[in-house]
């Protein structure tokens, strides 16, 4: 059954409005297996579980026919030219990446305003720009990007990833940046979780992804990967992350190691440069999550133990070096719990800690002395997003950039010795009023009576009215906070008349420890329920209707989407569900997804197979339901959520889907969940998603 706008509605459908006419083309055909599993005592049907398989022919020729379908429909579509060009206004501009600060040179990436994709850049103490590395000399036959890993303590030697085709695995490359020659030694491709430089830059230090755990290896600069010493690790399971971190001229290298993403559990430990490489513990065994920054000579570390919204405590690092040490060390508390901001970022920088809190969703930029004396603050009364901060312990540059919905992207350095007022290094200079534009902050309330907050953006000047064309969107998960930032979508979108949400719902970072876990393994429908909360929010304050919302997320966010779209359907006319994590019981099975067993619970445990097949969008979609028109993103790239949750879900939605609510697939073959497409592929691919939408919620 259909559901129809009321004859009141300014938005009623017809012919026009919609852009192309009812008589949709069908989808194709999907082969449905008579495919049941029985779980704990409960049977489980899995009718397109062949889709699973990503090479087989059958496959490939159903990912051809899907894009083909999807071409059909979008392409018939009004408004490219107008929204391809605001695109093009707002992403066709000079953007720098935060610099790295190393000696009297600063090392960054760089993308031109005429270029598609970024290059590596370093920026002497004239302020001569010299491109090290550019991704367009790299022949491939996927689309390349390149990233800076780490660059040695004296600026001579440059580590960076090669990315192909937006792919997780990347290899790491070497340069010397005195000649610009590039040094023969190579790492092969694999996920490496970090790469960093010891302090005389002749070896560096990487941690990876393996199938047995991950692992910590040395290697000298000059010679085969081959030869590479394998360190630490040999005891880590799979499911855990490791990373490690220097910071000259300190010898110590420290290695964190996470019992998954977002993990409340974490370890560190020091490892010394030198042979014969003596592993220290720092912390072990503690459920909580933690993060640490050497500070010669201090460790500073950031913890929610006993402090649901984080603290920093400081200790002396060669008393961790003793036997046991770790046993006896004395913690001293250095900046105090707060009951109003959680710490969002610690950085050690020029001989001062930088803390960049969120009060509110919104960001508070710190300084404190080593002794835990405040020096400076700023940003307390805007609704806009500060970074972590850039630079180095001894080194008075500090770097940070700061943005919102409205406020382009823009790049400050101070002078940490002086704590003076922050001048601007670099900014995104895109044709944006600021003054044009209305951001504003918002509290409703959930299913269970929780508050919860969001922001809304659009011009000045709408009226409430029901009618808006909006979109919301949300993550819900891994500790990762919706911060107000600068998006050339969301813009477009306000440009085109919309309304866009963020709504900050539970299973974020946004408000501490129990936010966080109030939003995982049994507890994720709370998820679930704000999200819903936030729709109807919009519409009883005639913000919006059901027949002018959509919704819109990626990764978890479009576990997000696809649990709402399955369980208030009748809320929303529209769904954008990019990159999703899907069919709920099998996903541990499948890439990394291991590292989110702790997030998410796994379906061999029975109390979390029931919560799971609860709420499992592939397995929810009936056939006496009707769901909005969804647009699903995917592809072959996609190495951290299996792409064949979006091909398997796309199968199940088709088989229901009324004829005029057509669910469509863009499934592409040289991309994945990484991102780093070049710029004019960006624009395509977003300007495709916002006709999709404003077609579904009937907008001019």
């Amino acid at each position: 059954m259909r559901r129809e706008p009321s004859d009141s509605s300014p938005f009623h459908e017809t012919s026009e409005t919609r852009g192309i006419g009812r008589d949709l083309p069908l989808p194709p055909q999907s082969r449905r297996q008579d495919l049941v599993e029985v779980l704990h005592d409960v049977e489980v049907r899995d009718p397109y579980r062949w889709l699973e398989d990503q090479d087989s022919p059958e496959t490939r020729s159903w990912i051809a026919r899907q894009n083909e379908y999807t071409d059909s429909i979008l392409g018939a579509l009004p408004g490219r030219k107008r929204i391809a060009s605001r695109m093009r206004e707002l992403l066709h501009a000079d953007r720098y990446g935060l610099p790295i600060v190393r000696k009297n040179a600063l090392f960054y990436s760089h993308r031109g305003a005429l270029d598609d994709i970024a290059r590596i850049c370093m920026r002497d103490a004239s302020g001569k720009e010299t491109i090290l590395v550019d991704p367009r000399e790299v022949q491939a036959t996927d689309p390349a990007n390149v990233e800076i890993l780490d660059v040695s303590f004296d600026g001579r030697f440059l580590a960076y990833g090669l990315r192909l085709a937006g792919r997780d695995e990347i290899s790491v490359h070497f340069l010397d940046t005195t000649s610009g020659e590039a040094i023969p030694d190579s790492l092969p491709k694999t996920r490496y979780f970090s790469v960093t430089f010891a302090p005389d830059g002749s070896t560096c230090f990487y941690a990876k992804h393996t199938s047995a755990g991950p692992r910590l290896y040395r290697h000298d600069i000059g010679t085969p990967a081959s030869g590479d010493l394998l360190l630490f690790g040999e005891t880590c399971m799979p499911g855990l992350i490791m990373y490690c971190r220097s910071s000259p001229p300190s010898r110590d290298l420290l290695v964190t190691v996470l019992h998954g993403s977002a993990a409340e559990q974490t370890q560190l430990f020091l490892l010394t440069m030198d042979p014969p490489h003596r592993i220290h513990t720092v912390v072990t065994d503690r459920p909580h999550r933690i993060f640490a920054e050497i500070a010669d000579p201090w460790l500073f570390i950031w913890t929610n133990e006993g402090a649901e919204r984080g603290r920093v405590l400081r200790t002396d690092l060669e008393s961790l070096k003793c036997d046991e040490g770790w046993l006896k060390a004395v913690w001293q508390e250095i900046v105090p719990h707060q009951e109003d901001a959680v710490i969002q970022s610690m950085s050690a920088v020029g001989g001062c800690l930088w803390i960049t809190y969120m009060k509110d969703v919104s960001s508070i930029l710190r300084v404190f002395s080593p002794d835990g004396e405040s020096l400076h603050c700023s940003g307390d009364d805007e609704i806009a997003t500060s970074s972590a901060v850039s630079g180095t312990w001894n080194d008075s540059r500090a770097f940070f950039s700061k943005s919102s919905y409205h406020l382009p992207p823009r790049i400050y350095q101070v002078d940490s010795s002086s704590c003076s007022k922050p001048t601007l290094w670099e900014r995104v200079d895109v044709p944006v009023d600021p003054s044009r534009y209305e951001v504003s902050r918002h509290w409703f309330c959930s299913k269970d009576g929780t508050r919860v907050p969001a922001f809304i953006f659009h011009r000045k000047g709408i009226e409430r009215c029901g009618s808006n064309p909006t979109l919301l969107t949300g993550y819900g998960g891994f500790n990762s906070p919706q911060l107000p930032s600068f998006s050339a979508t969301a813009m477009t979108w306000v440009d085109c008349g919309g309304v866009f949400v963020v709504a900050c719902v539970r299973g974020g970072g946004e408000f501490g420890k129990s936010w966080h876990v109030e939003g995982t393994r049994r507890n994720k429908q709370n998820v679930f329920d704000d999200f819903i909360a936030a729709a109807e929010y919009l519409i009883s304050e005639r913000f919006a209707s059901p027949q002018t919302l959509a919704i819109s997320g990626g990764s978890n966010g479009g576990l997000l989407v696809a649990a709402a779209m399955t369980q208030r359907p009748e809320l929303f006319a529209a769904v954008i569900c990019s990159y999703p994590l899907l069919d709920m019981i099998r996903y541990h099975k499948f890439s990394v997804a291991k590292f989110w067993v702790p997030e998410l619970g796994c379906a061999d445990d029975k109390d979390e197979f029931d919560v799971l097949r609860s709420y499992s969008p592939y397995h929810r979609v009936r056939s006496d339901t009707s769901y909005p028109a969804c647009l699903l993103i995917s592809g072959d790239g996609d190495t951290r959520v299996a792409p064949l949750h979006a091909r398997k879900m796309t199968a199940m939605l088709q088989s229901v889907a009324s004829p005029d609510a057509p669910v469509l697939l863009r499934y592409h073959t040289n991309a994945g969940h990484a991102g780093h497409v070049p710029v004019s592929e960006s624009i395509r691919n977003q300007t495709d998603g916002l006709r999709f939408l404003l077609w579904r919620l009937s907008a001019p």
